[in-house]
């Protein structure tokens, strides 16, 4: 089961982001449909121990918005 955080976007649509030990992605919705969708695997990652997604969490980015 992967977590979860959906904020609204900067621009239209609702901004996604998902993680879990084995993917982590973000995707972009508009009116309940996924504009796009980018998955990664955390197995592919080289194999490193401690490996950290370079996706920061809603809470961790900076915010540009005015």
């Amino acid at each position: 089961m992967a977590n979860m955080e959906s904020r609204p976007s900067v621009g239209l649509g609702t901004d996604i982001r998902f993680e879990s030990e084995d993917l982590t992605g973000f995707a972009l919705a508009l009116d309940n449909q996924v504009l796009h969708l980018s998955i990664f695997s955390h197995k592919n990652s080289g194999n490193r121990p401690g490996h950290i997604s370079r996706i920061q969490r809603f809470s961790h980015r900076r915010r540009f918005r005015s």
